[in-house]
């Protein structure tokens, strides 16, 4: 099998986004994307941006010709083709550009601000399950166990 005869072959595989997260409900801000491009609890060293790392080199090359721009386009110039397209549409041109057919989003990490899963891959013209994070359910396992808990110590008290 030559390199063509593969290339064509995986163009045949639908591709599996195994672990992603859904798309934010608001207008993505210079602020916004720097936040959520790393998810990291720390900013970008004074005088950068999350555009100066490898991460933002990929952005710019990959995403910036599916939203119009040349490869390597500034950052303004990217995150302004992205605020004249709209938020869905931007959304649309990036997931359709990925080939991804079926996305597992995990719901965890700010989930009042991001689309559903079935939203999300709406967008992307493929279907979604949802990924459930344990930490999440230990937590609102560990209130409602400490509410009976104390329910039960103020039964047992007034006896």
């Amino acid at each position: 099998m030559d390199a063509e005869q593969v290339r064509q072959l995986a163009g045949t595989v639908p591709l599996v986004d195994h672990h992603c997260h859904g798309l934010v409900r608001t207008p993505i801000t210079a602020e916004v994307f720097e936040d959520l491009a790393t998810e990291s609890d720390t900013g970008q060293p004074d005088g950068f941006t999350v555009f100066d790392s490898p991460l933002g080199v990929a952005i710019r090359a990959e995403c910036g010709p599916l939203l119009g721009l040349p490869r390597h386009a500034a950052p303004a110039d990217y995150l302004a083709a992205r605020s004249a397209l709209g938020d869905a549409e931007a959304a649309r041109r990036l997931l359709a550009g990925t080939g991804i057919s079926r996305y597992l989003v995990e719901t965890g990490y700010r989930s009042d601000d991001i689309l559903s899963p079935a939203e999300t891959a709406g967008l992307g013209g493929g279907t979604s399950s949802q990924v459930v994070r344990l930490e999440v359910i230990d937590k609102m396992l560990a209130v409602l166990l400490l509410k009976r808990l104390r329910v039960g110590v103020s039964h047992q008290l007034s006896l």
